[in-house]
């Protein structure tokens, strides 16, 4: 009898599709990579127990991941990312950033919305790593200003560095920040 519950356990809850909601700029394939790797994960109530219960690893840019079953051979990761604030370009490099430095993508696509900081220093940026700056007083200045702008639902084309001065560029008009 006991044979017969645990071979029922085995097949009715076989891993036969993964799900990923609310990424908008991660990739579902590597999401899925990541709940795969584990050599159990074939069964959905291991993967339920596992993302509820212990400590796992996932990557840089979610601030959390929850699994459900939307069905028994069906697992549901429902994902929930940090936010973008802006990015700076390396040659055809595109490094996006949330408001802690961390890089949370490096693409060569510009995403909608997101404002271009001129005058940052990302040549030396790697993914899922703080942004190392020399001048640490203008990188928390220009997070700041990245901030506000997300707060206040401002959208600058861009925003310049020159020296300590911080400029937003909305279409032809410039607004310096001393």
């Amino acid at each position: 009898g006991l044979a017969i519950i645990l071979l029922a356990l085995f097949l009715l809850f076989y891993v036969q599709r993964i799900e990923v909601e609310g990424n908008e700029y991660t990739d579902s394939q590597e999401i899925v990579d990541l709940v795969e790797e584990d050599p159990l994960s074939m069964n959905s109530l291991y993967l339920l127990y596992k993302y509820r219960f212990t400590d796992y690893d996932m990557p840089g840019s979610l601030d959390s991941m929850k699994v459900s079953l939307a069905a028994p051979w069906s697992v549901r990761v429902t994902v929930d990312e940090k936010k973008i604030l802006a990015y700076g370009q390396n040659g055809e490099q595109n490094v996006y950033f949330d408001e802690e430095g961390l890089v949370v993508k490096m693409d060569s696509e510009v995403l909608e919305g997101v404002p271009c900081v001129e005058g940052l220093d990302v040549s030396g940026a790697e993914l899922y790593k703080t942004l190392g700056n020399g001048d640490e007083a203008l990188f928390r200045s220009i997070l700041d200003v990245t901030c506000q702008v997300r707060e206040f639902e401002l959208s600058p084309d861009r925003i310049v560095c020159s020296g300590e001065d911080i400029q937003l560029w909305f279409g032809e008009i410039c607004v310096l920040l001393g």
